[in-house]
């Protein structure tokens, strides 16, 4: 165990393999204690100011948060969940300082917005927000939350809730916002917010049915920018490292057809039945043009870039018409000079690279080549990827 966790704490980059078997040495019986027994860690994360890292471990079904910094990365565990309760932990941050961790517990809830309860605790169960300090002290309770994204110096959480984005503090001992009141209010349904580096500004979603844009809300004016604004759907917004640019997808916007369930009567928003994109169309309905869309020559993804100030924007990327380049949601990330993203275009989920500044028709570079697939990924401050 020890060489296996001093293992993970060496690592920057955790990744798995699927399909790749280690063959079995001849070896004295062993019970199944001893093929359950050893952890097995997720969601490797690295700081972004200092050199310590943190990851969440499952061990003889107690899920604990653990953390190593350099230079020896010794393993040490930071929460004390030692329970087979069955609770999930999941969403694990670090502030850029690594001094605070943050993670999710509970289990996401099901259609009728039950959370599981494995334990059956007649307390009920929830999922929400939790923060650990990497100097020691027990775990405590910051906010009950779906999602969220941890400010860069560690002292407050977003998180999104009836389509707007709300705010807590992770201290428990600071003054607490209005948990009725949103951080801002915007029209549309928001979500996926994104601090800027220097923690000033914040990156949204901002969903208006058929299409989407993505919203930048400075903190100190206060004020809303949106990053050239269009009929498309954009999404999965991330900033660069200097703070003065945004990157994110473009789609093309829902086609009327399955925006308006049929595309007989009126907009129904998507709700009802709607036929998605790709989907073919009963003989009696209106061609497949009603219920497919595209950009000009056919291409149906892009990568935009713009000015966090002036929202003023260009586009930096596109796949080919009839590509299976696709980008998993959310999964952009701009990491020095480089754009990467996670994508599947065969039986694998691999990382991509594109130049931030390129030719709209270069084709993506995949990092881990072969059979297998990326599960949990971790970038160096200085943009390395190992």
């Amino acid at each position: 165990m020890r060489s296996h966790r001093s293992l993970v704490g060496s690592l920057m980059v955790l990744l798995a393999f699927g399909g790749m078997a280690t063959a079995a040495t001849a070896q004295a019986p062993y019970s199944i204690e001893d093929v359950l027994s050893p952890g097995y860690p997720y969601e490797l994360i690295s700081a972004q100011g200092v050199d310590r890292i943190a990851w969440i471990e499952y061990e003889k079904g107690m899920r604990n948060v653990w953390s190593a910094s350099a230079p020896d990365f010794a393993p040490g565990r930071l929460t004390s969940f030692l329970e087979d309760d069955g609770v999930d932990l999941t969403g694990v941050q670090l502030s850029d300082d690594g001094q605070v961790v943050t993670f999710i517990r509970g289990h996401g809830a099901n259609g009728d917005g039950w959370v599981a309860n494995p334990a059956s605790d007649p307390a009920g169960a929830e999922r929400a927000v939790w923060a650990v300090r990497t100097d020691g002290g027990s775990a405590w309770r910051v906010v009950a939350a779906n999602s969220y994204q941890l400010s860069p110096d560690g002292t407050s959480v977003l998180y999104t809730r009836g389509g707007q984005v709300y705010r807590a503090m992770v201290d428990p001992q600071a003054t607490q916002p209005d948990p009725t009141r949103p951080f801002f209010t915007v029209f549309g349904q928001n979500s996926s917010p994104q601090w800027s580096p220097d923690g000033s500004r914040i990156a949204f979603v901002s969903a208006r049915g058929d299409h989407s844009y993505i919203g930048i809300y400075d903190l100190r004016r206060p004020a809303i920018t949106y990053l050239a604004p269009g009929v498309d759907r954009d999404s999965s917004p991330t900033w660069s490292a200097d703070g003065a640019d945004v990157a994110f997808l473009r789609r093309p916007g829902l086609p009327f057809g399955a925006a308006a369930g049929g595309g007989r009567g009126g907009r129904g928003g998507g709700r009802g039945g709607a036929i998605q994109a790709g989907q073919t169309p009963p003989a009696n309905l209106p061609p497949p043009g009603m219920f497919e869309s595209a950009f000009a020559g056919g291409h149906d993804l892009e990568i935009w870039t713009a000015d966090a100030r002036s929202g003023e924007g260009r586009r930096v990327w596109q796949n080919r018409a009839g590509d299976d380049e696709q980008v998993q949601p959310g999964s952009i990330r701009w990491v020095g000079d480089n754009f990467l993203f996670q994508s599947e275009p065969g039986n694998w989920q691999h990382w991509f690279s594109l130049p931030a500044s390129g030719d709209p028709r270069t084709r993506a570079l995949e990092l881990p080549r072969g059979e297998g697939f990326v599960e949990a990924t971790s970038f160096s401050a200085d943009g390395g990827y190992r």
